[in-house]
């Protein structure tokens, strides 16, 4: 090599060291990483007790690593290189053609955590259920690199079979599917297509009937997952997430509702809300939120016959002197059974009754036995009054 290639060479290398400070320098330090999906180290704070015993060297030099200029895409040509060079696993996930699968090593507790489970099935006269979801290593088993190093999780779950718990076969489940996106490509969770396989399979274990699946609703189609931020391989598509809803299925939006309308309820109204659920039996959070928003339709009544009869003579212009002076020739109770068939008065445990429309409220105060009704309210007629 001649003299001159050699200062070419040199003056290259040294504008490239050159140009990584100017940028190192310019470019602002990021707080945090998107394709790694963690936080990146800030320039650390110097004391004298922090360089004498090593820390901050070490911590300077973290930063440096992580505030590297263009990190992300050196990176990611690293990887790209060790790929083109055979290399299938990455940081311990393996590069199966389009999706990343996590390796599985060895568990240090797996005896002691099964003969957990053994005990408890044998001290219990509850049906206890055992179901173990395995990753997709071994879903996928058949996609993975040849040779690839993994723990052989059939092994384990056959071994789990024999404990005293009552077996789920998720793993079958998941496998009889595992043509279909039961997994995610760039992530270790299941998805929801693979969660409704697996609720399938301990939902027959019990002895129950499952659900049928709903319609798949997109709610994100560029997710990326751990083991996308973990191997650096960061050319692969990402993930589409899909939820399924049934249309008389519960939603989180209408629990959280739901749980908002109910806490603003005072004491009071929270009996009659208690009183309107039982009586009314809403077949969704969504029917119980709209009657918890709008508590005007309800009012609590009396469970006496008499009372009511009194309440109802009442509602109808009559005074306390005219029912004192139909006291001895009327039967109240009767009365009051008859007003209460008409009224469609429907008694609960909380002492309520139910109007059919919100209209103006007549406080009747409960005299008897602390129950009370459901009672669609007329409005007043011609001439009568609200008593």
């Amino acid at each position: 090599m001649s003299k001159t290639t050699q200062r070419v060479t040199t003056a290259v290398f040294c504008a490239f060291l050159a140009l990584l400070g100017i940028l190192h320098l310019v470019l602002p330090d990021r707080t945090f990483s998107p394709v790694e999906n963690r936080n990146l180290r800030q320039v650390p704070a110097f004391t004298w007790r922090a360089l004498r015993e090593g820390s901050y060297t070490a911590a300077l030099e973290t930063y440096l690593e992580d505030q590297f200029p263009l990190r992300d895409g050196w990176m990611g040509l690293k990887t790209r290189w060790e790929w083109l060079l055979g290399k299938r696993e990455f940081h311990d996930v393996f590069l199966c053609g389009g999706a990343l699968i996590g390796r599985v090593g060895e568990g240090d507790r797996w005896e002691q955590n099964l003969g957990f489970v053994d005990r408890l099935a044998e001290k219990t006269d509850i049906p206890v259920y055992l179901g173990l979801i395995p990753t997709a290593a071994e879903v996928w088993k058949d996609r993975l690199p040849h040779g690839a190093d993994s723990a052989d999780q059939s092994a384990l779950l056959k071994e789990a079979r024999g404990t005293g718990a009552v077996w789920a076969d998720i793993a079958g489940a998941l496998a009889a599917h595992s043509e279909e996106p039961v997994f995610y490509r760039t992530d270790h969770h299941w998805t929801s297509l693979g969660a409704y396989y697996g609720y399938t399979a301990l939902l027959e274990a019990m002895g129950e009937t499952p659900l049928p699946l709903g319609e798949a609703e997109t709610v994100s189609d560029d997710f990326y997952g751990t083991l996308y931020s973990s191997s650096g391989v960061h050319w692969v598509p990402p993930d589409t997430i899909e939820r399924y809803v049934r249309e008389d299925a519960v939603t989180v939006e209408d629990a959280n509702v739901l749980a908002e309308c109910v806490q603003g309820l005072a004491k009071e109204e929270l009996r009659v809300f208690g009183a309107v659920l039982e009586v009314e039996e809403p077949r969704s959070f969504h029917e119980a939120g709209t009657i918890a928003m709008d508590l005007t339709d309800y009012e609590l009544t009396t469970s006496s016959e008499r009372e009511y009869a009194i309440a109802a003579l009442g509602y109808a212009g009559a005074g306390d002197e005219v029912v004192e002076m139909l006291d001895g020739f009327t039967d109240f109770e009767a009365l009051g059974r008859s007003e209460m068939e008409a009224d469609g008065v429907r008694e609960t445990s909380f002492a309520t009754r139910s109007m059919a429309s919100p209209q103006k409220v007549r406080q009747v105060q409960d005299l008897g036995s602390g129950r009370g009704a459901l009672w669609p309210c007329q409005e007043p007629e011609m001439g009568q009054t609200m008593g």
